[in-house]
């Protein structure tokens, strides 16, 4: 029996009991976290009271006090009574609720609230989509469920890198390769149509980087502000995390792409023997073409659904627009820009691509 298989079979066997686990076992494992836990189990809420907003608006903001639980570490079980402040508008605080968990900081002289335990939505939405993988995916959820946990143990083995100091542009160049042939690999195997994508993906990835890094230069650059993607105490220079972030910014949309025009075309020789490389490369044009728009759209919506708070708090406290898009909107403009031109490349890379080494000698 092929290992791939027996992979398969093992996947589908553990998943309700994985599914189960995560739902109602691992949300309440609090000894899993270093980090002092707690659980809300009483809170008291104070009258509102009215207070000026940023720019003038009402604004309410209520004092309580609560109490919470111990869950872990060795004062487990001991109760504590905190205090909370927040605000209608919810902007720098959060309203506690009974049943909310929450982190705590114990001092030597105090113990206080930093944070909130959010995994459970977190593994609930990861739950429903490992199902719907299984559900409708089958085998390919399986190569799906590991080549994205496969990519995010390199990310993470990068993250380390980056903070002991090692150069983050080699690694990421490096890791590129690796997110870049990982998921054609499991999923269409060592064929002639994976390599054809791969080496699409890498050349219209380095053309767009290439490009973007030079229009950059040329254009009068005079650096990355650290605060542009919220650098903050790192070793490593905030325009080494800005080429990253150009590098890896179009990988996913990319791949698509010539993964896309490389199986079409594969499947139309398959159909058609016969079929001509002119004919293909009509058809991949086509192809090409006809995901560009929607691909593009897919990439702008991300970025648009990223810088929802800062273009609410934004409007809301009055900021002005000029000092939040030279902060914030520009990295995030170049990005967008350098992942859409390597969309734009990946259409005639691949169809040449997959043409030469699709296609048949004899078929002229």
């Amino acid at each position: 029996m092929a290992a791939r298989t027996i992979l398969i079979r093992l996947f589908f066997l553990c998943l309700p009991a994985l599914a189960v686990f995560l739902l109602l076992g691992l949300p309440q494992s609090a000894a899993l976290y270093s980090a002092p836990l707690a659980i809300v189990e009483s809170v008291q809420n104070d009258k509102a009271v009215l207070t000026p907003g940023f720019s003038g608006e009402d604004d309410y903001s209520a004092h309580q006090t609560f109490i919470a639980r111990r869950t872990n570490g060795e004062r487990k079980g001991e109760k504590i009574a905190l205090e909370n402040t927040f605000t209608s508008s919810g902007v720098f605080d959060e309203k506690i609720e009974e049943g909310d968990q929450i982190f705590l900081s114990d001092d030597s002289s105090s113990v206080r609230m930093t944070g909130f335990r959010r995994d459970r939505s977190l593994i609930t939405l990861f739950v429903l989509v490992l199902s719907a993988l299984a559900a409708f995916g089958k085998k390919h959820s399986v190569m799906a469920f590991i080549s994205v946990s496969v990519n995010l143990v390199f990310f993470f083995l990068i993250l380390k890198g980056a903070l002991r100091e090692i150069d983050l542009m080699l690694m990421m160049a490096a890791a590129v390769l690796l997110f870049a042939a990982i998921p054609p690999v499991l999923f269409m195997g060592f064929r002639k149509k994976t390599a054809a994508a791969l080496a699409s993906t890498i050349s219209s990835l380095v053309l767009s980087f290439g490009l973007a890094a030079l229009i950059i230069l040329l254009s009068g650059y005079d650096g990355i502000a650290p605060e542009c993607i919220n650098y903050s105490e790192l070793q490593t220079s905030a325009l080494s995390i800005f080429w990253a972030q150009l590098m890896i910014s179009g990988l996913g949309a990319e791949m698509d792409v010539c993964v896309s025009i490389s199986s079409s075309l594969q499947e139309l020789i398959d159909q058609n023997p016969a079929i001509t490389r002119k004919d293909l490369g009509r058809s991949g044009r086509r192809i090409g073409l006809d995901i560009m728009g929607t691909m593009v759209n897919v990439l702008f919506f991300t970025t648009i659904a990223s810088a929802i708070p800062w273009i609410l708090l934004v409007a809301r406290n009055g900021i002005d627009w000029l000092h939040f898009y030279s902060l914030y909107v520009g990295v995030d403009a170049a990005r967008f820009i350098t992942a859409a031109m390597g969309i734009v490349l990946a259409i005639p890379i691949s169809t040449g691509f997959s043409v030469r080494i699709l296609a048949k000698e004899s078929a002229r």
